[in-house]
């Protein structure tokens, strides 16, 4: 459909290969992604704010976005993947916040996100 996703996927679901992949993504992408998003950015963007913790959700969700523009050939891949990527972005900062700006938090909740992306999608 927009070539970012394979239904079915091309991976088994093997627990073992989940799991390590989970772990893998956690300490190499999702934790740093997330000091870097929500620990840098999202702080500097609600400082600049002020009271208004929305816009620095947003921001940094957009900045987000764009970081993961995708090397596809199609515009509306490109797009649309970076749009899903700020999506999850906001749902990764609304768990920051949710759970009292713990980092590790939003990084488990990101971990899940591309590993079930991986391995049912991919």
């Amino acid at each position: 459909m927009t070539g970012f996703f394979r239904i079915p996927p091309s991976h088994g679901f093997n627990a073992l290969d989940i799991c390590c992949n989970f772990i893998t993504n956690y300490l190499t992408v999702s934790l740093t992604e997330e000091l870097f998003f929500r620990g840098l950015l999202y702080t500097a963007f609600t400082q600049y704010f002020g009271d208004h913790k929305i816009l620095g959700v947003v921001c940094s969700s957009l900045v987000f976005g764009v970081m993961h523009w995708p090397r596809a050939d199609i515009l509306y891949s490109k797009v649309l993947y970076a749009m899903f990527a700020s999506i999850t972005g906001m749902i990764y900062c609304t768990s920051y916040i949710f759970a009292g700006n713990n980092i590790f938090v939003s990084a488990v909740v990101h971990a899940i996100t591309d590993t079930t992306w991986y391995h049912v999608f991919q």
